[in-house]
């Protein structure tokens, strides 16, 4: 649970400003499809044609730059070892 708090806060603070013209997700202009605002500002595609394959791929950009920030600055999530 610290970890991925720790993830949110590293995002926050140094995460990309996103795009309101721009999914988040799959980087298409948001006049494909229905979109989602969410807390940090950024709008992914949601509906019938997109489900939340969107909202799992920005998910996963934000997170995997949160993990790279803060390994920079020596932390790691509890139990992993290289």
């Amino acid at each position: 649970v610290a970890w991925g708090e720790a993830e949110n806060v590293w995002h926050r603070r140094h995460g990309a400003e996103p795009s309101l013209d721009r999914c988040a997700g799959c980087d298409a202009f948001m006049l494909d499809g229905p979109g989602m605002s969410l807390l940090d500002g950024a709008v992914v595609h949601v509906g019938q044609d997109y489900g939340l394959e969107c909202l799992t791929a920005y998910g996963e950009k934000w997170r995997g730059a949160a993990y790279v920030g803060l390994g920079a600055m020596g932390l790691e999530p509890l139990g992993w070892r290289s």
